[in-house]
């Protein structure tokens, strides 16, 4: 049933009048739907309008859990009750925050509704709570710091309102003892700064970085977007959550990509990096695996299962005593079930390699694993990593700030390039420039006991199969994750104030996956 006609049969059991009205609208097929209902409306008392259907809910529920804001508007103008209840004990507000409807809740917050206990529902859960137990970021912003969710969105009509009936509306602080003047001054709102210095706000307030209003206007906490194709609301979530990791980095920078093509970039901190050199960390390592792919399909190497010691004089002759029958083949390095230890043990022993497990038998992470990969592959080649860095990975994308550190685990932690040209690889993986589609999903993004070549992997086999890598070298960090069959990818670089920072970027990048996918967080 139509939610219109939802509402028509609400009314016609208030009021036979309406039912008329009702009747005579559908006679005049002419005139706007939208126009003639509310007229129908205009001929019912407050009283009519405020009864209730055998669920308990008024016209203004109805109109709440529909989305219908031009109805709200008209029910809020004539003054009906925005803290009615139904059997269930919701409010209007409750339906709207329900639906995740942002503009019906700033419609119904804005006019009164309120947040507190006395509006929890009958499961003792008040609309704020329902938005944090949904994980609806914005509108859990909006319900609880509602001068914040103005300042970084612009909303300029709510502030009058906001002052007057909110007592604590420029005061109020967040976890980080932020107060509002400070996020204005952050976003560099100066709207907003003029009216909350007129209404008193407190200019020596200091948050707990010591910081007061003022530092945050002098700090260049961002650069202007190099790229934003994003709507405004999508880019005021992605700037805000960038901002909450931003206080434990001393520059960050973020790409996005929608449809295969790159719709956001921007340098966030003190230093604008966009086009400055930074370093791939671990992440080098699904790089390592890109170029590995193309050696394969150019048949330098033959077969992913193929014996390393047939391809290298180094490694050669180099298992222990307890494995000397067994082989190390390209898929055990990359999808780390060669044994080889991880950076935390020494890589030989006795003059030969200091398997941890029998090869092929466990999985457990190795850098040194993708460190011989990549000797192999420069002996297999002749040419330097770097240069085949250069060749397969910046060449087909036509971006020359690729390159690797002359190291030998360069492959696994030390490729770099600008973090554009770390947005343009991405992109170029979602549009299968290194890799025919085929070879794409049969060789590096195939499910190799949970792990692509190179890559962590999830939802396997389904339209929101996802890949991606995380990388830390103490300070410097990034980060890429890529859902290939929605050809969307996020990628970040940084710096860390600490070496021992946890905020890490596999905490970020998903919320910003989230957001771009339309999946409210």
């Amino acid at each position: 049933m139509k939610p219109i006609m939802k509402r028509m049969i609400h009314i016609f059991l208030i009021s036979a009048c309406l039912l008329i009205s009702f009747l005579s609208c559908k006679k005049n097929q002419q005139e706007p739907e939208e126009v003639s209902i509310i007229g129908r409306y205009e001929q019912l008392s407050d009283s009519e309008l405020n009864q209730t259907d055998s669920e308990g809910k008024t016209l203004l529920h109805h109109a709440a859990a529909e989305g219908d804001t031009a109805l709200i508007d008209y029910l809020l103008k004539r003054g009906l009750n925005v803290h009615a209840k139904t059997a269930d004990l919701s409010t209007p507000l409750h339906l709207a925050v329900f639906n995740n409807d942002i503009q019906s809740a700033e419609m119904l917050f804005f006019n009164g509704a309120h947040i507190d206990v006395l509006t929890e529902n009958k499961d003792k859960v008040s609309p704020f709570s329902l938005a944090v137990r949904n994980r609806y970021y914005v509108m859990a912003e909006l319900l609880y710091f509602p001068m914040f969710y103005l300042i970084k969105r612009n909303k300029t009509e709510y502030y009058d309102y906001l002052v007057q009936n909110k007592e604590d509306a420029v005061s109020q602080t967040d976890m980080r003892k932020m107060t509002p003047l400070h996020v204005a001054n952050l976003f560099q709102n100066r709207h907003f700064i003029d009216r909350l210095s007129e209404s008193g706000a407190d200019s020596n307030s200091l948050d707990v970085y010591g910081r007061n209003p003022s530092d945050y206007a002098t700090m260049d906490f961002m650069e202007p977007a190099k790229a934003n194709r994003l709507d405004d609301g999508t880019r005021v979530k992605v700037d805000d959550k960038v901002f909450d990791f931003l206080l434990h980095y001393s520059w960050l920078a973020v790409g996005i990509i929608q449809d295969g093509e790159i719709v956001y970039l921007r340098s966030f901190g003190r230093t604008n990096m966009l086009e400055k050199d930074a370093v791939y960390a671990s992440v080098s390592k699904p790089v390592t695996s890109i170029v590995f792919v193309q050696l394969l399909k150019q048949g330098q190497i033959r077969n992913l299962d193929d014996s390393i010691f047939d391809y290298s004089e180094k490694y050669g002759d180099v298992m222990p005593a307890q494995y000397v029958n067994d082989i190390i083949t390209f898929k055990h390095l990359l999808t780390h079930q060669s044994g080889i230890p991880h950076i935390n043990k020494p890589l030989w022993k006795d003059g030969k390699l200091n398997l941890q497990f029998q090869p092929g038998t466990k999985t457990e992470y190795s850098t040194n694993g993708f460190a011989v990969l990549g000797e192999i592959m420069e002996e297999i080649t002749g040419k330097s990593y770097s240069d085949l860095i250069k060749e397969y990975i910046g060449k087909p994308i036509q971006s020359n700030s690729f390159w690797a550190e002359d190291a030998f685990r360069a492959p696994a932690a030390r490729v770099h390039s600008t973090p554009e040209d770390f947005a343009r690889f991405a992109r170029g993986i979602i549009n299968h420039t290194y890799m025919r589609e085929e070879d794409f999903a049969n060789i590096l993004a195939k499910d190799y006991g949970g792990n692509a070549l190179g890559w962590g992997g999830s939802h396997w086999g389904t339209d929101d199969f996802t890949m991606g890598h995380a990388g830390s070298n103490g300070k410097p960090r990034a980060y890429i994750l890529i859902k290939p069959k929605k050809k969307l990818a996020v990628v970040l670089m940084g710096e860390a104030n600490s070496s021992k920072e946890d905020i890490w970027f596999l905490n970020l990048g998903p919320i910003l996956m989230d957001i771009i996918g339309n999946e409210e967080f």
